[in-house]
């Protein structure tokens, strides 16, 4: 069991602004699961980078500059259970539309989604 980095989510002041950067300036190609003008999504070397207008996001508020890394894993229960006893905080399992996820923070506070896709 193993969880893989595959997404980082920014909260940022301008889409558009991030987008030319991210996309113009860096490289990183715009994809179809993009949902303009609030939060945009780009991909590079099989991470995906979305962009969301600063207010919430997911219907959690969120400042400029915030980051949430996104881990995709095959065993949800065993990555929550591994990282519950490392001392992480975790949330509860949440199913959605596109499979089931948690939300944690590392030991430094960072924002970690930890999901597994619907087959």
């Amino acid at each position: 069991m193993r969880a893989t980095l595959k997404n980082i989510d920014l909260s940022v002041a301008d889409v558009v602004r991030s987008l030319h950067f991210y996309g113009e300036v860096m490289g990183m190609a715009d994809t179809p699961q993009s949902a303009p003008p609030h939060m945009m999504i780009l991909s590079a070397g099989g991470v995906t980078l979305s962009l969301h207008q600063t207010g919430t996001q997911g219907g959690k508020p969120v400042q400029p500059g915030s980051t949430e890394l996104g881990f995709e894993c095959d065993d949800l229960e065993a990555i929550r259970a591994r990282m519950l006893e490392a001392g992480a905080s975790c949330g509860e399992v949440q199913q959605y539309g596109f499979g089931s996820s948690f939300d944690a923070t590392d030991p430094d506070g960072y924002k970690l989604s930890v999901y597994k896709l619907r087959t």
